[in-house]
Formats: C-alpha cells, sequence, structure tokens
C-alpha cells in the first residue's frame, strides 16, 4: 500500500512539473485540463492510500506506525492524517489543488491562454510543495521492523483535532489560490480573500478555544509560535481586503498571505523555535524548507512580474487607517517571532520575547483599527447630519466608558468603550440597511470586548491539597479535594481526582473531575482540565504531579466574558462568508 502512495505522489509530481516547463503552445487548453486532472487525481489517490493506512492499521507505513495506534478510535485515527508533518503537506497539496476547481463561474470567464497560463502558475506551486514531500517528508516510508506504535500526541487527542486543522488548512489553501489568480492578473479577486479570511478567522477561533481548554497553554492565546504565526496570514488577508477598490487590481498583496503561511511553516516546523506544538517539530529538514521558501518566492516573482505593479490606494482614508493597522500588526507579529531565533544564532544565546510585549503592542494597534473601523461606519452620521443618530451614538460611548473606568488600565478601558461602540453603531446601521459586512465589523468588536473584560476579571490560583482538605482560593470561593480514581485504559493510566467548588455567599457547588494521565507508547505524562461552562463565566481547574508528602497540584483559574472571543470570530467567518456569497450573486 505504501508503495502506491508514493508512486502516485511521484506522479503527481511529474505531471506538475509538465504544468510548469512545458511551454504553454506546445499543449491545448483540453490537454492542459487532462494533466491537470492527473495531477489532482494522483494526489487524491496518495491522501486516501494515506488515510486507509490509518483506518487499517497499516504500521508498514512510518507516519501510520509513528502516529497511531490500534486502540484510537476510528476519527482519531483520519485526524492523525493532518496531526503531523508529512500528512499535513500531503493534505494541504490536495487542497491546494482541489479547491480552486470548485470555483467553476470564474473558470468559465478564463479565455483558454488565462487558463493555461493559470495551470502553469499552479503547477509550479504544486511541483515545489509535492517536491519537498517526496524528497523530504513523505509519509509512505515503509517500516520494515515494528516495535510498538506511537499513537497520536496525546496533547492532540481532542476533539478539536478533527476539524480545527482542516478547516485552517482551507483558509490556507485559497491564499494560494488568491495567489495564482493574483499572478494571473485576474481582476476581482475579494470574494476569494473573503472566502480565505473567513476560514482563517475560524480556524483560529477553534485553536483558540482548544487552547483555553488545554490549562497548561496558558488561556485562550498564550502567544505561543504557533499561535503567534497563524495570525500573520489572518492580518495580511485583512490588510488586503482593505486595499481593494472595487475590481481593480491591486500591487503585490496577493502574494503576501501565500508567503505567511509558507513563512509560518519554515519557521515552527524548522525548529528555529520552540513550540507546545511537538508534533509539527522538523529540525532535521529546516534547510529544505527554507530552500522551499526562496525556490517559492523566486518562482512567483518571476512568473508573471508584469502584474506585480503598484496600484493607487483606495481613497477612503478610515480603508488606509485599517489596512496600515493591519500591516503595522502583521510587521510587529514578524518582528516578535523573528527575532529570538535570528539573535539565537547570531549571539548564541537564547532570548524570549514575553507576553507582555505582544500584548502592550497588539493593544495599542487594535484601538487603531477600532477607531478607523468606527470612523468609517459613522460616516452615514455626518455625511447626512443625522445629529440625533450622531448623538445617541456618542452617549453609549460615553456611558460604556464611564462604565469601565473604576477598573482595568487605560487601554482595556479604551478597547471596551471603543467594542461597545463599534457594536452598538454596526446594530444601528444594519437597522436601518442591512449589510452583512457589518457582521464581520462587529464580530471583530465583539471579540476585542471579549479579550479586554477577559483579562480585566480573569483570576488564577495554585493549591497544593491533600485529600479532604480545603482551601481558600480567591473569596468567596473554596475549593475542597474530595476523593481520586484511579484510571486505567489500554493507551493510558492515571488518576481522577473530584474537586468541589464552593461559594461562600450563595453556598452554590461545582464539580470538577480533572485527569492526571501517562500514556504508554510515548511515557508523557499529560493532564486533561476539568471545566465548568456557564454563560458568561468559564470555570477551570487542572490537575498537575503528586508532591512527596501524598499531596497533589491544582491550579484554579476563572475567565469572564470568554465566550465573547469565539462569539466574535464566528461571526467574522459567518459575516465573510455571507458577504462573499452575495459579492458573487
Amino acid at each position: 500500500m505504501a508503495n502506491v502512495g508514493f508512486a502516485s505522489l511521484c506522479l503527481a509530481l511529474g505531471l506538475g512539473s509538465i504544468l510548469s516547463f512545458v511551454r504553454l503552445h506546445w499543449l491545448t487548453k483540453k490537454q492542459t485540463w487532462l494533466v491537470y486532472q492527473g495531477l489532482l487525481f494522483s494526489l487524491s489517490l496518495s491522501f486516501f492510500v494515506l488515510i486507509t493506512g490509518f483506518i487499517l492499521n497499516d504500521f508498514s507505513m512510518s507516519s501510520v506506525a509513528e502516529h497511531s495506534h490500534s486502540q484510537q478510535s476510528l476519527l482519531y485515527k483520519i485526524a492523525a492524517v493532518w496531526s503531523h508533518h508529512e500528512g499535513s503537506f500531503l493534505f494541504l497539496s490536495w487542497l491546494m489543488s482541489f479547491l480552486p476547481l470548485c470555483d467553476l463561474r470564474r473558470w468559465l470567464s478564463f479565455t483558454d491562454k488565462q487558463t493555461k497560463e493559470y495551470f502553469r502558475i499552479m503547477g509550479r506551486i504544486l511541483t515545489l510543495w509535492i517536491g519537498y514531500s517526496v524528497i523530504f517528508a513523505s509519509p509512505f516510508r515503509e517500516v520494515f521492523e515494528i516495535s510498538s506504535p506511537g499513537g497520536l500526541n496525546p496533547l492532540l487527542q481532542d476533539q478539536m483535532v478533527i476539524i480545527h486543522p482542516p478547516i485552517l488548512y482551507v483558509g490556507y489553501a485559497l491564499t494560494f489560490y488568491l495567489l495564482g489568480l493574483g499572478l494571473l492578473g485576474r481582476q476581482n479577486l475579494h470574494t476569494i480573500a473573503l472566502l480565505s479570511f473567513g476560514f482563517l478567522s475560524m480556524g483560529i477561533t477553534l485553536g483558540s478555544y482548544w487552547a483555553f481548554t488545554e490549562l497548561g497553554w496558558g488561556g485562550w492565546w498564550f502567544w505561543d509560535p504557533v499561535e503567534t504565526l497563524s495570525l500573520l496570514p489572518w492580518l495580511v488577508t485583512g490588510a488586503l481586503l482593505h486595499r481593494l477598490k472595487g475590481s481593480k487590481m491591486f500591487s503585490f498583496l496577493p502574494l503576501l498571505p501565500a508567503l505567511s503561511v509558507l513563512l509560518g511553516f519554515v519557521v515552527i516546523r524548522s525548529g528555529a523555535v520552540q513550540s507546545v506544538h511537538s508534533f509539527a517539530f522538523d529540525e532535521q529538514r529546516g534547510y529544505s524548507l527554507l530552500f522551499l521558501i526562496i525556490g517559492f518566492g523566486a518562482m512567483t516573482l518571476t512568473a508573471r512580474s508584469q502584474v506585480l505593479r503598484q496600484a493607487p490606494f483606495t481613497k477612503d482614508i478610515f480603508q488606509k487607517i485599517a489596512f496600515w493597522g493591519f500591516i503595522v500588526c502583521s510587521f510587529i507579529l514578524l518582528l516578535g517571532s523573528l527575532t529570538p531565533p535570528i539573535f539565537s544564532f547570531v549571539q548564541s544565546k537564547n532570548i524570549e520575547l514575553s507576553r507582555h510585549f505582544f500584548d502592550t503592542l497588539s493593544t495599542f494597534i487594535g484601538i487603531g483599527i477600532l477607531i478607523s473601523l468606527i470612523l468609517f461606519e459613522g460616516k452615514p452620521f455626518w455625511r447626512k447630519k443625522n445629529i440625533i443618530g450622531l448623538l445617541v451614538f456618542v452617549l453609549c460611548g460615553a456611558t460604556s466608558l464611564l462604565w469601565t473606568l473604576p477598573s482595568g488600565s487605560i487601554p482595556q478601558n479604551l478597547i471596551l468603550s471603543l467594542s461597545c461602540a463599534l457594536i452598538i453603531l454596526c446594530f444601528w446601521k444594519f437597522c436601518q440597511v442591512p449589510h452583512f459586512r457589518l457582521w464581520v465589523h462587529s464580530g471583530i468588536a465583539i471579540a476585542a470586548l471579549g479579550m479586554a473584560l477577559e483579562t480585566q476579571g480573569r483570576l488564577e490560583s495554585s493549591v497544593v491539597l491533600k485529600q479532604g482538605e480545603t482551601a481558600e482560593i480567591h473569596h468567596p470561593w473554596n475549593l475542597t479535594f474530595q476523593n481520586l480514581t484511579p484510571l486505567k485504559t489500554a493507551l493510558y493510566e492515571g488518576a481522577r481526582a473530584k474537586i468541589s467548588l464552593n461559594n461562600q455567599n450563595t453556598q452554590a457547588q461545582k464539580t470538577f473531575l480533572p485527569e492526571r494521565r501517562r500514556y504508554f507508547s510515548q511515557n508523557l505524562l499529560t493532564s486533561e482540565s476539568g471545566q465548568k461552562f456557564s454563560f458568561p463565566h468559564a470555570f477551570l481547574v487542572h490537575m498537575g504531579d503528586k508532591t512527596s508528602d501524598h499531596a497533589w497540584f491544582f491550579e484554579f483559574s476563572y475567565h469572564p466574558w470568554v465566550f465573547l472571543i469565539w462569539i466574535g470570530g464566528t461571526l467574522i467567518f459567518i459575516g465573510s462568508i455571507l458577504v462573499a456569497i452575495k459579492h458573487e450573486t
């Protein structure tokens, strides 16, 4: 089975090379189309073989032997396909070749020359991508001596691994489709940019929820390198959307989202930075990834250099402000991500930029973006001299500001007041002239509101307890360690604690069941947090190690209004998709 998968992958590489290097006039449109269909079929067959190997427990394939286990559930076996380095590259390659064919209306408008030129551009992109998989990251290497299956990384054994990576990868694949259309010189790329922005938003939102439920990762956002670099394509695509003016072409921006995706792959998987996403660690192939991004950049820049011309900015001053806000924020994230590995290489010293660095700078940039959105959406007030509406808006904003001043820092209060004002403004405008763009802007405001409220109201505490002991963590809450139950399955052994959280004022009680596990195959200790969600609050209890005197270490955290972050991200996704559909129709 491994030989079939590898042979089909090599065939896809050969067909991609034909599209890349054969002169356009040597192939007709029909022949070019048939070659691309063959490439898609070969990639699909290779991907199907990999999935089948995981389902049937074919441990003769290295990827299956290292990342699957016969005792894992069927869904986890399928999810393991894209949860490791080699499988994720193959999955993204398949999406990059498949998704463009779903845009039939656009394809019907292509001329013969444009169709062949597009296939040539995508052929070059896929040749580099598939070539890397064949030479350095093949999931079909054969294993002749099987010791013991590795199994899916315990940190990834969560329901989110089934839906979070595919949604994020769809957004990544759409950035490459956007790049191909941009290099082709096609106009009206707004729809694809919106779809990419929507899927990236949903993928990041699901990742935020996943990081939140894994308490050891630092709440809903920890500025881990993977989290940080996942924001780059989202920010660049957001900047691109504010750079568009009607259906006119716009400079070299279609290149940047795809390059930011590839840069994230290089930095995270080359071993240059340490990440909790240990499944993506690929130190041995770091230089090959670097050569891939250099070749990718050179190929795209020479593919159609006459298209990469500077176009005038949109005339709307507020869209300019939003554009530069996204760009500056992208630069800050890029600087913060690349500074530690560069400094380590030059000075042979390890440094780390703290979470405070990202929080502080992104807060001030976020304030600028919120102000630009408020001014952009508020244009009808002063253009139509709607004094009553403007006064209502100002009063609501001032009220929200006064409501938040007693607590929190000035930047957080500004985020709160500006977010409330933008939500009110979007609702006001939607009642007058419904437009799904307002869903996106209000989603950004709701997410920003949730971030500010959660940051201001978050409570965290650590205690060491023996069975039967009680400790006061934050008045009026007490944490009681009731009992401990041993656990043992085919994959792991461990213990489950029963923890009760008691409110001294209301006598209300919440019960948590955190777990501490040791997985046999990896000999890895992990924790499963106990969670209680009651809108708008979220409570988490994390179980740590056992002390020498038979006590256990516990971490308690309280997160108010954290749901608003995920509600806002979902609104951005829905609004982006609806705007894209409306724009197409």
